[in-house]
């Protein structure tokens, strides 16, 4: 294998290979978990769809490939995004639907991405995940929890590397495509050290000393919850359309709208949706409660 600049982890534990980017002239390619190279790297953008296909990007199309690096469907795209186990594509213009073997379903095509109907997205897009994911993160929310509390869910333990934060974050993961991590926000400093005090006599001066002896979490007050979904690995999708998709979704699925982009949650809850392509593609959801 040529030497990587990246290896990219897995975003699920069900493939066998994972990609990789070459150093010298960041291409795409990929490697087999045991390190044999599977596909050299010429490729754009190559993004895993299961153990066998992937969305890839040469000469500016997009297409999807095996494993094999046997073409499934050509490069002759110039968007192309999973739609459940279908696949909307952006052809000279147009928007319309595919399945995985390329050929289209039914007649409809699209000028603009958000002539998409929410209906539509909602039956061709899986986001009952990113829904199910939202919802729990608001039923465990407790506004003014402490952090002792909130560090059972991320895995922490107290230490001097958090004694500048005000943040805890749960572990990254992944649903399909996309990353995703929640961050816990607090009033104040999330650790506080325990301390002895020690005397010195040097026989001129007289001097006490504070030494950390561990560190233990503060009583700081939870205030308000980040969860970001990366979409920078979904082919074709960016944030503001996430943000349009989600949105649809949470509310067929119990939510009420408030104002602008703010629904109401479950549990007296606010949610707030936020795009932000300019940081990595991300879609942002703050979640503060909402009674004051």
């Amino acid at each position: 294998m040529k030497k990587a600049a990246y290896i990219h982890t897995p975003n699920s534990s069900k493939l066998t290979y994972c990609v990789f980017t070459a150093s010298k002239d960041y291409d795409d390619g990929i490697v087999s978990l045991d390190g044999e190279e599977l596909i050299r790297p010429k490729y754009y953008i190559l993004q895993p769809i299961d153990d066998n296909l992937i969305i890839a990007k040469k000469n500016d199309k997009y297409g999807i490939i095996d494993i094999n690096e046997q073409k499934i469907i050509g490069f002759k795209y110039d968007g192309l995004q999973l739609l459940g186990d279908n696949i909307f594509v952006l052809d000279d213009g147009d928007y319309y639907i595919i399945d995985r073997k390329g050929k289209r379903i039914g007649k409809d095509t699209y000028a603009r991405r958000s002539d998409f109907q929410c209906d539509q997205v909602v039956h061709y897009v899986n986001v009952d995940n990113e829904v199910r994911l939202i919802d729990n993160a608001i039923k465990d929310y407790t506004n003014g929890a402490k952090v002792s509390t909130i560090a059972q869910k991320t895995h922490v333990t107290p230490s001097e590397a958090l004694q500048y934060t005000s943040v805890l974050t749960a572990d990254e993961w992944t649903i399909g495509n996309m990353r995703i991590n929640i961050s816990y926000n607090f009033s104040d400093g999330v650790v506080t050290p325990r301390t002895h005090q020690v005397t010195h006599n040097d026989g001129w001066w007289e001097w006490t000393e504070t030494v950390v002896d561990s560190w233990q979490w503060s009583d700081a007050t939870l205030y308000n919850m980040t969860i970001a979904f990366d979409y920078s690995n979904v082919s074709g999708l960016d944030a503001d359309d996430a943000l349009e998709y989600l949105r649809s979704a949470l509310l067929q699925h119990g939510f009420e709208e408030h104002v602008g982009n703010n629904v109401y949650g479950k549990y007296n809850k606010e949610l707030s949706l936020s795009a932000e392509t300019r940081q990595e593609n991300k879609l942002f959801v703050f979640i503060t409660d909402m009674i004051r």
